[in-house]
């Protein structure tokens, strides 16, 4: 999903339902960007935050600068907190990407399928023998 907006806001802004329509569970990662096109900006410092405390590295801007940032997150609700601080109090986002991305199976995942693959290579193997 792609969304695509201008926030300019007078103020450091907390969305408690920014993003919506996730499946609990799920992973999702997702992509800020944000610009600053207009001239006469001193450097500024951008961060984005989950609601709970939780920032991104502060992200320097300066006048004609356009960053992106990428987090990744685990959604325990079907809506998720957004945090958008900016050093003047004058955070601006121009859009955003949403991808759900598949999990990343554990170690033990990999050796439990390897065990199963060895055992039916063993059966097969046992019976083409007999």
């Amino acid at each position: 999903m792609i969304g695509k907006f201008e926030w300019n806001s007078g103020g450091n802004v907390n969305a408690p339902s920014f993003l919506s329509g996730l499946s609990v569970g799920a992973t999702y990662q997702v992509q800020f960007f944000s610009g600053r096109s207009f001239p006469g900006v001193g450097n500024r410092s951008l961060a984005f935050g989950d609601g709970n405390g939780n920032f991104s590295p502060p992200i320097s801007m300066a006048a004609n600068s356009f960053v992106s940032v990428v987090g990744t997150f685990v959604a325990d609700a079907a809506t998720q907190h957004v945090t958008f601080n900016d050093s003047a109090n004058l955070p601006v986002v121009s859009a955003y990407v949403l991808r759900e991305v598949a999990p990343i199976p554990e170690p033990g995942t990999w050796v439990m399928l390897a065990a199963g693959l060895a055992l039916l290579g063993a059966v097969a193997k046992r019976r083409t023998t007999v």
